[in-house]
């Protein structure tokens, strides 16, 4: 075996024994932005807002080409403090028969801004979940609504689901006083611009203004690709978007579902409830 290989190895078992993530690629290989994001298996916007030294990238279109040597990935660890996340940073490089890994560890803080839809918001379990993985100490990702979507949930919790409006009332001020930051305003005059579902454009409109990467919600069909793109924003389902939070920090994420389940009758009936609404994600929990 030559020797460059055996260092490798030994390189890559010692990183694998300390829990780090270690991953070898190609590095003259050319890819767009959204194939580098394909390789990962994140969305694009969440690749080039995640990835410190391809932040550059976000303003470029999606077949932009960049070199494979520019891309530094992070992968979080368990470690948290205020809200600020262990992150490890690697790459590959080549040297002389293979590849040599190199990986660091930094601070950094969650800023990905995240838009929950009305849709997403009237499901009390799903709706659970997300908050208590934005809130503290898990601070995964910021929360981000506007009171258009507010509205439409509160219509939605009363006229469909049967709350009561003092029960809605109760649900909207904890929102204001848990997250407080979450509202969005100054969006309105953007509306027109959105090139989306007429219906759904003040949702979009409020993700752009306030730079959410993601909209989060059920009704992907009414927020295209052609329409988001040009705003550097991705429509996902609370199925794709929570699967990735899991691999981004699967401590964590299963951490705060177990004390969720906790008070809502265990487990197993938290992810009878999951299973409804987000059935790929409960699927990878139970594996």
């Amino acid at each position: 075996m030559p020797d460059a290989v055996y260092e490798l190895l030994l390189r890559i078992l010692d990183g694998m024994q300390q829990g780090k993530a270690i991953s070898i690629v190609p590095v003259m290989q050319d890819l767009t932005t959204q194939q580098a994001a394909a390789l990962l298996g994140v969305s694009r916007p969440f690749f080039v807002n995640c990835s410190n030294p391809a932040r550059c990238l976000s303003t470029l279109p999606a077949r932009t080409v960049v070199s494979i040597s520019m891309i530094s990935w992070h992968t979080r660890s368990t470690a948290t403090t205020s809200g600020a996340r262990l992150w490890i940073k690697w790459h590959a490089e080549p040297k002389s028969l293979g590849f040599t890994i190199r990986y660091s560890a930094q601070r950094m803080s969650s800023d990905f801004q995240v838009l929950l839809d009305a849709c997403v918001l009237a499901n009390a379990a799903l709706r659970d979940t997300l908050l208590r993985l934005a809130e503290p100490p898990c601070s995964l990702f910021l929360l981000r609504w506007s009171k258009d979507i507010i509205e439409e949930t509160q219509r939605t919790l009363e006229a469909k689901l049967g709350l009561t409006p003092p029960q809605t009332a109760h649900l909207f001020s904890q929102l204001e006083i848990h997250f407080s930051d979450a509202w969005v305003e100054g969006y309105d005059a953007f509306i027109p611009a959105m090139a989306n579902h007429p219906k759904d454009r003040h949702v979009l409109a409020a993700a752009v203004v306030c730079g959410a990467q993601a909209i989060v919600t059920f009704n992907l069909k009414d927020s295209p690709v052609d329409a988001l793109a040009p705003w550097n924003v991705e429509a996902q389902s609370p199925d794709e978007f929570l699967i990735h939070q899991y691999h981004l920090d699967p401590v964590m994420v299963v951490a705060a579902l177990r004390e969720q389940a906790a008070k809502h009758g265990g487990w197993e009936c938290l992810m009878q409830i999951h299973a409804k609404a987000v059935p790929e994600f409960v699927s990878l929990l139970r594996q």
